[in-house]
């Protein structure tokens, strides 16, 4: 005779499989969840009606507990893929939310990408972020619940690919936060070529000539910006200034080994003076 766990398997995956193929994707989860849910509420009313002195007892209580978890599972998965969805755990639209008007929201964006339509757009992540959490904490908005609405648009072709990626790489259950997508971000291209091509560029920044010193503000400002001037230490932007003069026969080596050596903190200067004894 078969226990009220294998019974309840059994249902639950005959459910799963009859799902109407012809519905969209957000409306076959949503079913899906029902179907669990109902299955769940049916098991754990078996157990209140079970005199907890028999071995069925511990045998219907054992199927409840699995069918909890594999609805809360089943959420979990389909938070990630549909978040705005109540049904899942996705926020509801609030008064405060609504409130947020198109222009209030900043955008981010690489140099290579096109245009976005908001009133203020960044090119570096830092700022972005700043800018983005501030809005909703300015709304009384808790941000967990409404970013993925908000992100999607605010980002331009190169960083949707980039948290697209980050979203597949996830472990299966896992539940995205905006403290993984702020991450995600702030990492986006920041391998070591790249941070020693940034910090070669912002060392050579000077002013130029018939520059009047409200241009030569926002030049810098918007260079700061671009190359990540908040990623490199004190240490760092000085060893870089001091190879600018480096003999022309250590280029290629340097740039090998700048690349190799540097990190994200204020062991590149140590690294790096280390290194250079090998250019002997």
């Amino acid at each position: 005779m078969e226990s009220p766990m294998q019974n309840n398997t059994t249902t639950v995956n005959h459910d799963i499989k009859m799902v109407d193929a012809s519905l969209s994707p957000l409306e076959k989860a949503k079913q899906t969840v029902a179907k669990l849910e109902v299955t769940t509420h049916d098991l754990c009313a078996q157990v209140d009606a079970t005199s907890p002195d028999g071995t069925a007892f511990d045998d219907i209580l054992l199927a409840c507990t699995a069918a909890a978890d594999r609805l809360d599972r089943a959420k979990a998965m389909y938070l990630r893929l549909f978040p705005n969805e109540p049904m899942f755990g996705g926020a509801k639209t609030s008064d405060a939310e609504a409130d947020i008007k198109t222009e209030d929201i900043p955008g981010l964006k690489t140099e290579a990408d096109e245009d976005l339509p908001m009133a203020k757009v960044y090119l570096a992540a830092k700022p972005f972020v700043d800018h983005f959490e501030k809005l909703f904490i300015l709304k009384k908005v808790n941000i967990n619940d409404v970013y993925p609405r908000y992100l999607e648009w605010s980002l331009g072709s190169a960083y949707r690919k980039h948290v697209a990626k980050k979203r597949g790489e996830l472990a299966p259950g896992s539940v995205e936060t905006w403290e993984m997508a702020k991450e995600w971000l702030l990492k986006f291209k920041d391998t070591p070529a790249n941070r020693w091509k940034n910090l070669q560029a912002l060392v050579k920044l000077e002013v130029e000539y018939g520059e009047s010193s409200d241009d030569l503000h926002h030049r810098l400002s918007r260079d700061f910006e671009r190359l990540g001037a908040e990623k490199f230490t004190a240490a760092e932007v000085l060893l870089a200034s001091a190879l600018r003069s480096a003999p022309h026969t250590w280029s290629g080596k340097l740039h090998d080994t700048m690349e190799k050596s540097i990190t994200k903190g204020p062991t590149l200067a140590i690294k790096s003076a280390q290194m250079l004894h090998d250019f002997r």
